[in-house]
């Protein structure tokens, strides 16, 4: 999926039970939440502040935004909430709630962000998806995954090469491996 086709995520404004939420760390952007932000909304809750609502995965409400305002509002002894029940259609829950903390709230330092952005290029997510999503230049995101581009682009060559020892066609390989017949003739010549 490109970030053109996911730039508008379908969302829908629905109320929840504040233990509906689901909590998955394998999402979560952060390295630990900061329990002072928590504190801070606990108290500004108390003085009747409104806060954005949290979003969630539309697949069993998984938390993708929020964590600091859904555990302040478990903290406060919140019952329901708004939410922005989101579709994601794909796109990765771990890259849209890194995305989302690239630009409020408490902000995702940039190790936080050079974490995300490694563990979405090792499942093969683009890097102007990466340098969109987490808001940093495409110099700071080629530097943080050049081992893994240069690591898969020589598994590319590999197989381009034993495919060609094996008899193929640049056809059947540029078919086989996604590239064009002249990026396989380059290849292999």
């Amino acid at each position: 999926m490109s970030i053109a086709e996911f730039q508008t995520p379908r969302k829908t404004l629905k109320t929840l039970s504040v233990s509906q939420i689901q909590y998955a760390s394998e999402f979560y952007p952060r390295d630990k939440p900061r329990q002072a932000t928590i504190e801070q909304y606990v108290d500004a809750m108390k003085d009747g502040a409104k806060f954005p609502p949290i979003e969630v995965d539309e697949q069993d409400y998984i938390l993708l935004d929020g964590y600091h305002r859904w555990k302040a509002y478990q903290e406060a002894g919140v019952e329901k909430v708004e939410v922005n029940v989101v579709s994601l259609d794909g796109f990765p829950r771990k890259l849209y709630a890194g995305g989302m903390n690239a630009l409020h709230g408490d902000r995702l330092s940039f190790a936080e962000k050079r974490a995300v952005a490694r563990d979405m290029a090792e499942k093969g997510m683009k890097q102007n998806v990466l340098r969109e999503w987490l808001k940093v230049s495409a110099g700071t995101i080629s530097e943080w995954v050049s081992d893994i581009t240069q690591r898969e682009q020589r598994g590319i060559n590999a197989r381009v090469w034993w495919l060609h020892c094996l008899g193929w066609t640049q056809k059947e390989i540029s078919e086989k491996v996604d590239l064009s017949q002249s990026q396989v003739n380059e290849k292999i010549s």
